[in-house]
């Protein structure tokens, strides 16, 4: 009877510790998982970031380039206040001479208005989780489900409520295997500031007048693998 008891309780033990092994390996096999997908997304909103950065700063400013060919009074979209740049009401921007809603809207998917998009306010509200820019990155899709652009001070970083020559913008990613503890998608979450990179001191400078070309018109190739 007592070999019998004894015989139970090493059967019992010996499965206790092979389930804590087998949970140590699925562990293991998670934690190797999140690695393999999670290091990548740190390239894709890198990529995204170097892509908005290598647009026009604004609208305003990507038009006063198109039209400074043929006026004499335009500077090639140089600006020295920030205040003829794009308003921002209830959230979203708005071209600061027209009043007309800023976001880039040319392409018929949020991925297709990514690509063509050339102005940086362009991309604010662009992805939602509804309706995400899908990014491919060795063999796996990333979602860029929010794409937030809003103005702050040039200094500090601090958000502002009126224009200046700082705009941060916020990024949203997720992938399916990468999950939180409510078991849902995890939304990882990344910043950079994109200022404007332009003189912005009109004396600097020299207008363009007619016959002077100002430089071409974005967007610049696009890194993304999309």
């Amino acid at each position: 009877m007592t070999q019998t008891l004894y015989g139970i309780l090493a059967i019992g033990l010996l499965m206790l510790v092979m389930l804590s092994l087998q949970q140590g390996v699925v562990g293991s096999t998670t934690h190797q998982t999140f690695s393999e997908l999670a290091t990548p997304v740190q390239g894709v909103a890198t990529d995204a970031f170097e892509h908005m950065d290598r647009q026009y700063f604004d609208r305003y400013v990507a038009k006063h380039v198109a039209d400074a060919v043929d006026d004499a009074n335009k500077t090639c979209g140089r600006v020295d206040d920030p205040a003829v740049f794009s308003a921002v009401a209830d959230g979203f921007f708005y071209d600061s001479e027209d009043g007309a809603l800023a976001q880039c809207g040319a392409g018929a998917t949020p991925t297709e208005r990514f690509r063509n998009c050339f102005y940086v306010e362009g991309f604010h509200g662009l992805a939602t989780p509804e309706d995400p820019i899908e990014v491919e990155r060795d063999g796996y899709t990333y979602r860029i489900e929010d794409i937030t652009i809003r103005y702050v001070d040039e200094n500090t970083y601090a958000p502002s409520v009126t224009p200046t020559f700082a705009k941060e913008v916020d990024l949203a990613i997720t992938h399916e295997s990468i999950r939180g503890a409510d078991g849902e998608p995890l939304q990882m979450r990344f910043q950079r500031v994109l200022q404007y990179d332009q003189v912005t001191n009109a004396i600097l400078f020299p207008y363009y007048g007619k016959g002077f070309a100002c430089p071409s018109i974005p967007p610049y190739p696009v890194r993304l693998g999309m």
